[in-house]
């Protein structure tokens, strides 16, 4: 392990030492068009008048060239352009029909021809579609792939899933992972501002939840950053999603749009099960235009969805005539049956740009979203499930942001940029029974009975953003230099946990013989738990980062790109005192200094060829859900008993105020309490990223690329959310008999380090502060490894076709904890050895193939397809029991040790493979002309036309016989049709 630090520090120390003289980025939301005006001899011109004027809305960059013939023009909106390039002497030249999308860097030579016969000379043709200047490797999505390729939902981040090293987690909060990291560090970034939410560190406006939080009539297209992304550019350790939205322009456009599904027009299930009815409508619309003519704009877009659907609880084993007396429930077969289920979304969208004058541009957007699903269950388009409605809730979310900046042309070599963002995200979810919640574990799947142990919840959360940019140009340099700043106060969290019981049963006969194997309740010493857990004042996250950048380019041939970005998070300290000796503060990190290099280099110097790489540090953000306030992980009075005191009946629950461990009313002795904090030395992720590749043009439009991709990550989080990290064990010693056959020592064959057990469950032995039992730590010593291997085919808009194929050979191995959403019964098998547990971790897909592809065919019909191919996730080994009686343990209390296997070895914590998953979706659409009244579309989409199985597992248990039975089946074939007005 040490040796990767060591290579890591290495290379760093190099990059560090060329980064002294800068470096440049592309923008977050704009980009730029430069080149060369020369005669017809190849001679520079200097002193031409070169103007860029962008189509739409008229707006114009004036501009003269410089003593070596070029002209930069820097912060162009994404749209057509036309240069124009006038000397005396020379005929006036106008190259017209230049596409820029998102972060594109264009070089645009322009050749003057003696002043003759013609005085303007027009020509057509877009710019080459290598950027021989770009260093980041980088996937995008244009405005016709935006609007045509088919998309399950309108939800646009899923085109996201098509750049190479993408995946998506099999659970709901940041589902977007990249090149082996956890998706908690994927950036999400509109128009330049973050748009992720600072407590879950989930796309704002989607917090637990797949919806569209932006319409998608708002999105005129994004790219996503995989790979060497640079200063600018910080947050994130996998990738940045960098998405920028429609503007009006000088010609009024608009549109409504309808799409809808039902039960009619889907499959059976991998299973033969038939579909049960639900109805879907997404419809919306949008309009734009001048609201002064090459002056100032408007947009305004909606998406809306209302969908009903089936939701049958069905248990996975009869418990026809299986009662409750203790709940008042005479039979659980009444439980089951259809119970509905609603999710209806809404999303407005705002925008207005206007010019204070030719140089000074502002535009303002404001975005509501809203999320209201009734009995939600935690899934994702689930028609069966297991649980009870009493296990579900009723969720809402809401979520307003308002958004400005002002973008200033200084001089022909400086230019300014000012962004403002605030967010506000509510989030009330309550519980649709009571309490205590009662676990099966072989007849729920998962699911439950009873008021689910997190709720209710009650949060809200604000974001304020203020970033400023500056450029300035001269000579071979383009210096880009700027401060971003973000405020994240958490004005309300309720977020009790485990407040109500619960009771844990490992199959339906213990369960009918009440014979729980566990048991968990939260109770407050002196203080009810809601009071204990709600905030008496704002949780303050702060987060700075500066960053200075150069673009430096000593030839023709060779662009480079270096770089500083200076990072730091304050984390307010936690607003109750941590019991016994433990920190009680959140630490701060403020050192995260991040050097990065990038190159690239045409060899030919034709402009068909690129070689491109870097290296870098990259640091991630940690969610405030991970330190300790007064309601997101103070728990001062949790009882996991394993099992359950014999004085403990089904289904008692201990009082929610006890005066201290030994109060007279309760049926056993608690102990001193429980608690979680923060390591005094906690430090964000830490990701050191190498990457090289190269571009070559084969045909017209066309390119085929390879890239490979290095990573190391440190400081990765342990313990904290819903992964146990002791920090309060017995200390080692040989003097103890610890039980086990062979480990008089304590310490087993493969290195982990065991403990006697203590009567109820966790470690015997006087621990180091006799004050508190278990101490649960959030600490950063994890890390990870991830090499990647991509070849790519892409083809720019011609002869009507446009799109891209990729394929990703990949490798991520760690020993982290897993995500709050992915195999949370994971963590640490030894918290004093987490070496024993590098390996294959849960982010380790070897194989992934996407394709899109867009076609156009005669008679207004367009064709599109999107196709993905991955080898199967890795699966994970539970154990039913803690082996080391360390008491560390997972979500709802299962254990996180590893078993051994019938051949005496260890068994990893990923051993084997979920099936490969494949789909193909597929988009017709035919448009019909109106004339000067407009088109209608009409449109026929097939999801998962080939109507793949998919089929995973949830089942863990190594030594159960269901382990990795295939009980999950994938979405089904769905049929939408859909039509368009436009014009």
């Amino acid at each position: 392990m040490a040796g990767r630090g060591v290579r890591s520090w290495v290379v760093l120390a190099a990059v560090a030492a060329v980064a002294a003289t800068g470096a440049w980025a592309q923008t977050r939301d704009t980009g730029r068009i430069e080149g060369t005006v020369a005669d017809e001899t190849g001679a520079v011109l200097p002193n031409v008048a070169v103007q860029v004027i962008q189509v739409e809305t008229g707006q114009t960059r004036s501009l003269t060239t410089d003593e070596r013939g070029r002209y930069r023009a820097v912060l162009l909106s994404a749209g057509t352009y036309t240069i124009t390039a006038e000397l005396s002497g020379f005929a006036k030249i106008s190259r017209e029909g230049v596409v820029l999308h998102v972060g594109e860097s264009l070089s645009v030579d322009v050749t003057l021809q003696p002043a003759g016969v013609e005085e303007v000379l027009t020509v057509t043709g877009e710019a080459p579609i290598i950027e021989t200047t770009r260093t980041t490797e980088s996937t995008l999505l244009n405005r016709a792939a935006v609007e045509n390729l088919p998309v399950n939902g309108r939800d646009f981040r899923d085109f996201a899933l098509l750049a190479p090293g993408a995946g998506s987690s099999p659970g709901l909060r940041s589902p977007l992972r990249f090149n082996g990291q956890q998706g908690d560090y994927t950036g999400l970034t509109v128009d330049g501002a973050d748009y992720t939410d600072p407590f879950f560190a989930e796309f704002s406006g989607s917090l637990e939840t797949k919806n569209f939080a932006i319409s998608q009539e708002a999105i005129q297209e994004f790219q996503v950053l995989t790979n060497g992304f640079e200063a600018e550019f910080g947050r994130s350790t996998g990738a940045i999603i960098n998405v920028i939205s429609k503007s009006g322009t000088n010609t009024f456009h608009g549109g409504i749009h309808e799409f809808w599904r039902n039960h009619a027009l889907a499959s059976n299930d991998a299973f033969g099960n038939e579909p049960i009815d639900f109805n879907q409508n997404q419809f919306g619309g949008y309009i734009g235009g001048p609201i002064a003519q090459d002056k100032a704009f408007f947009f305004f877009a909606t998406d809306i969805q209302r969908r009903d659907a089936p939701l049958i609880v069905q248990f996975l084993r009869d418990v026809e005539g299986i009662g409750i007396p203790e709940l008042g429930i005479a039979n659980l077969g009444d439980l089951e049956g259809d119970i509905g289920q609603s999710v209806d979304l809404d999303t407005y969208f705002g925008k207005v740009d206007f010019a204070l004058n030719q140089d000074h541009h502002v535009s303002f957007r404001v975005n509501y979203s809203k999320n209201d699903t009734v009995n939600f269950t935690g899934g994702q388009g689930q028609e069966v499930v297991s649980g009870s409605e009493s296990n579900f809730e009723d969720f809402e979310d809401r979520v307003y942001s308002v958004y400005a900046d002002l973008t200033s042309v200084l001089s022909d070599k400086a230019f300014n940029e000012f962004k403002f963002q605030v967010i506000d995200e509510t989030r009330p979810r309550a519980a649709k029974g009571p309490g205590p919640e009662i676990q099966i574990f072989d007849t729920t799947g998962g699911g439950g009975i009873g008021r689910r142990f997190f709720l209710p919840i009650e949060g809200t959360t604000r974001r304020w953003q203020f970033t400023n940019n500056f450029s300035y140009l001269f000579g071979d340099h383009d210096l880009k230099m700027g401060v971003d700043y973000v405020y994240s106060p958490l004005i309300q969290n309720v977020f009790i946990g485990f407040a109500s019981g619960v009771y844990l049963f490992p199959n339906l006969e213990a369960f009918q013989a009440r014979q729980p194997l566990g048991f968990i309740q939260q109770v407050g010493f002196n203080q009810g738990v809601t009071e204990a857990n709600t905030l008496a004042e704002p949780f303050k996250q702060h987060d700075l980062g500066v960053y200075f950048q150069d673009k430096w380019q000593p030839t023709s041939t060779l662009t480079l790109n270096l770089g500083l970005r200076y990072e730091a998070q304050y984390n307010d300290p936690s607003q109750a005192p941590v019991a016994g000796s433990f920190n009680s503060e959140n630490a701060d990190d403020t050192n995260n200094w991040a050097p990065r290099f990038g190159f690239a280099w045409d060899p030919t110097g034709s402009g068909k060829t690129v070689v491109r790489g870097g290296s870098g540090l990259y640091y991630g953000r940690t969610a405030s859900i991970f330190f300790v306030t007064n309601g997101s992980g103070l728990k001062s009075g949790t009882v996991f008993a394993f099992p359950p005191p014999g004085n403990l009946v089904f289904p008692d629950l201990l009082p929610e105020v006890v005066t201290g461990p030994n109060d007279p009313n309760l049926p056993f002795p608690l102990g001193n309490p429980n608690i979680t904090f923060t390591d005094p030395n906690f430090e964000n992720p830490r990701v050191w990223q190498t990457t090289l590749g190269v571009e070559h043009e084969i045909m017209e439009e066309t390119t085929v690329g390879a890239t490979f991709s290095y990573s190391e990550t440190d400081f990765l989080r342990r313990g904290g959310g819903f992964i146990d990290f002791d920090a309060n064990l017995p200390p080692q010693g040989s003097s103890r008999t610890c039980g086990f056959a062979g480990d008089s020592d304590c310490v087993d064959s493969f290195g982990r380090y065991i403990w006697p057990p203590a009567p109820f469950g966790g470690p015997a032995g006087a621990r180091p502060d006799p004050e508190v039992t278990k101490a649960s730590v959030s600490s950063s010593e994890a890390e990870s490894e991830y090499k990647s291997l991509t070849l790519w085919l892409r083809r720019g808009l011609t002869k009507n076709v446009q799109g891209f194929v990729n394929y990703t050979l990949s490798q991520s191995e760690g020993n982290a904890d897993t995500q709050r959403d992915t195999e949370v019964f994971l963590g640490a098998s030894d918290p004093l050895n987490p070496d024993v547990d590098f390996g294959t971790d849960d982010l380790d897909i070897r194989h992934r193939l996407n394709a899109q592809a867009l076609f156009e065919l005669p008679y207004e019909i367009s064709f599109a397809t999107l196709l993905t191919w991955r080898s199967g996730r890795s699966a994970a080994a539970y154990i039913g029991f803690d082996y080391n009686n360390d008491g560390n343990s997972g979500a709802r209390g299962i254990f996180s040790d590893r078993p051994i296997g019938p051949d005496g070895q260890l068994v990893p914590r990923f051993p084997e493979r979920q099936p490969n998953f494949f789909t193909f979706d597929i988009r017709l659409l035919k448009a019909f002309d109106l004339g000067d009244a407009g088109y209608i579309e009409g449109s026929f989409e097939v999801f998962n036309l080939f109507n793949n199985d998919n089929l995973e597992s949830n089942q863990f248990f190594f030594a159960d016989p269901a382990y990795l039975d295939l009980n999950l089946p994938g979405p089904r074939r769905e049929i939408q049709l859909g039509i368009r007005y436009r014009f």
